[in-house]
Order: C-alpha cells, then sequence, then structure tokens
C-alpha cells in the first residue's frame, strides 16, 4: 500500500512538472520570438518608443514598453516611422530589464499593413 501511494505521489507530481513546462515565448513562424506594437513616439536620434499589442501577453508580462535604437530601425529600412504606426519585432526572447525596456539583440523589424498584418517573410536577408 505504501509503494502503491509513493507511485502515485510521483506520477501526481511529475504530471504536474510537465504540465506547466509549456513554452510561454512570443514566436513568429520559424520559432523565432515576436511581437507586434505601435510606436508611441519617435525620438530625435531615429530611435522610437513602442508599446506592445495588447493580447501579446507574453511580452506585457516582462515591459508595457520598450525602446528601440536608430541603428536597429534604419538597418531594417524603417527610419520613417511615425507616431501611431504598427510594426512587427523578432528578437532573441531576451527583455533587459531597464525602463523603457530593451530588447537584447532585435533580428527583424518590419511595418504592419493596415489590417495589421505582418509581411510573410519578415526577417531580412542576412
Amino acid at each position: 500500500m505504501k509503494r502503491t501511494l509513493t507511485l502515485l505521489f510521483s506520477l501526481c507530481v511529475a504530471l504536474l512538472l510537465f504540465g506547466c513546462a509549456g513554452s510561454e515565448e512570443p514566436s513568429g513562424e520559424a520559432g523565432t520570438p515576436s511581437f507586434n506594437a505601435t510606436v508611441l513616439e519617435v525620438y530625435e536620434s531615429g530611435g522610437c518608443l513602442v508599446e506592445p499589442f495588447a493580447d501579446e501577453e507574453a511580452v506585457l508580462r516582462s515591459a508595457d514598453r520598450l525602446t528601440l535604437g536608430g541603428k536597429t530601425l534604419e538597418e531594417n529600412g524603417l527610419s520613417g516611422l511615425a507616431v501611431g504606426d504598427g510594426i512587427r519585432i523578432e528578437y532573441d526572447g531576451t527583455i533587459l530589464e531597464t525602463y523603457p525596456a530593451q530588447l537584447a539583440a532585435v533580428y527583424s523589424v518590419c511595418p504592419l499593413d493596415e489590417n495589421g498584418e505582418s509581411p510573410a517573410r519578415c526577417r531580412t536577408p542576412d
């Protein structure tokens, strides 16, 4: 009886651990973490302040606002962003704990169309 209870308890613990181990990282088509955001402010330096869309829960758990550098935007052909523009950001999954937050590595930034959709392949060629 004691052995059965131990086995049952171990099985329950294992199910709890594995059941909660699912990834909650936002991801793009190829598994690259990504999210959509709205431009809130454009800096004179060329960078911008963005706010993730309300449905981007995984990102919003870490940051409500993020900054993107001017060099990153220029490399992705987005030097002419305006307040209110929608963009899709692909990054390495690391959000730095600053305020506003920053992304450790940005792979690509693409404009969203009028329907809030990103291009089929957002990422820029290497």
